[in-house]
């Protein structure tokens, strides 16, 4: 029995010159990755949700703001940050994973998906 546990950028509005730099093709929503889950994959999808929800408000105002006042551009979002900052987000990051695959989030940055091998049997 294999596991397999990956994350997706997600929201394909959220889309902007950091994700080329990041090396990511595209962004999904949920739906969307099922969908190319189950054309490409013979694995069953154990749990999907989104995540860094906390965090989705204040990067959708800044691709938004990136897009209107012309900023950002061919820069990455990565830089440092003041260790308090650091750690809050920590805490956000871990705060999520109470609820992340008990109820799930509405939306978020990014995709967590876990997938497993599909017995030979069940093909």
């Amino acid at each position: 029995k294999g596991i397999a546990v990956f994350t997706v950028p997600a929201f394909p509005v959220l889309w902007s010159d950091h994700d080329k730099i990041a090396g990511h093709f595209r962004r999904y929503t949920k739906s969307e990755l099922v969908q190319r889950i189950n054309e490409v994959l013979e694995l069953r999808i154990l749990s999907l949700s989104y995540c860094n929800f906390f965090l989705f408000p204040v990067v959708a105002l800044v691709r938004f703001a990136e897009r209107i006042f012309g900023i950002g551009r061919g820069q990455s979002d990565f830089f440092r940050l003041p260790a308090m900052v650091n750690q809050l987000l920590a805490f956000l990051f871990a705060f999520e994973r109470f609820f992340i695959f008990r109820s799930g989030f509405p939306f978020g940055v990014s995709l967590i998906c876990v997938l497993e091998k599909v017995p030979e049997s069940c093909r």
